[in-house]
């Protein structure tokens, strides 16, 4: 997904994922204390893929963009943002 010369990509392999989104989730996320739940705020929703897969935290997507969720669900992520997004 590209929007304003700015974008994002889902890998199933590492490897392929934007180095920026891996080293996001690997340097903070996968290494946030696993005895609580966290508030985390992205600015910048990058199509919803940082902590895509992390179902504990909670997180504050804020884009200038307002439809991006649905835009995001429906054509790029192709599956509904879980509760905690």
């Amino acid at each position: 997904m590209v929007i304003n010369g700015s974008s994002s990509k889902i890998a199933d392999d590492k490897a392929l994922m934007y180095p920026y989104i891996d080293y996001t989730n690997s340097n903070f996320i996968d290494n946030l204390p696993k005895n609580k739940e966290n508030n985390i705020l992205i600015l910048g929703a990058g199509g919803f893929t940082i902590g895509l897969n992390d179902v504990r935290n909670h997180y504050v997507f804020l884009d200038v963009i307002g439809q991006l969720p649905h835009i995001s669900e429906e054509h790029f992520l192709h599956q509904n943002l879980t509760d905690n997004k």
